[in-house]
């Protein structure tokens, strides 16, 4: 576009800017908080914390200057992959900074239940009730007694949270 168009065009591409922010962010907002499973039993206020936890993260500093860059990104390139992309440093932060914390006080210790060796879980292990599975350590993920199935979600321990959360900040 000419700069005469964007001066004839201004109010038009403003408002197409706006759309298309509103709905990245409603996208973006899916993308970043997938995983983040509350009980029932801790409702309202587990969820009220953790959002808390997010908005404190998503208005700091730190994170503005990301977002502008986000921002930078989606409209240069126009594409909402580039953007997630770039997103993955919030995606982490809330995953390990906002909602760690509370999953990991849902991990306790118990004793291994008959059926998971066949998994390469024994003797006193982590178990988390929001997903039903036990932590092979071996392994880096949980597994089921009842069936053969595994999943993969943050550690049951802040240490090892905070080690992951490290080796993922790495890679970006």
């Amino acid at each position: 576009m000419s700069e005469v168009q964007f001066v004839q065009y201004e109010e038009v591409l403003k408002k197409c800017r706006k759309e298309i922010l509103a709905g990245v962010k409603q996208i973006f907002c899916t993308f970043c908080t997938p995983k983040l499973t509350v009980l029932k039993s801790d409702l309202p206020s587990a969820s009220d914390e953790i959002r808390e936890n997010v908005r404190r993260i998503v208005t700091d500093e730190q994170t503005k200057e990301e977002i502008k860059r986000l921002k930078s990104t989606l409209f240069q390139t126009y594409s909402l992959e580039c953007v997630l992309d770039t997103a993955g440093f919030l995606s982490s932060r809330i995953l390990y900074e906002a909602y760690a914390p509370y999953w990991v006080s849902k991990c306790t210790k118990v004793k291994a239940p008959l059926g998971t060796e066949r998994m390469g879980v024994s003797g006193e292990v982590w178990y988390n009730p929001m997903i039903n599975m036990y932590w092979n350590e071996k392994c880096r993920l949980w597994v089921s007694a009842k069936e053969t199935a595994w999943r993969i979600e943050l550690p049951p321990t802040r240490e090892l949270c905070m080690a992951e959360y490290k080796e993922n900040k790495q890679k970006v």
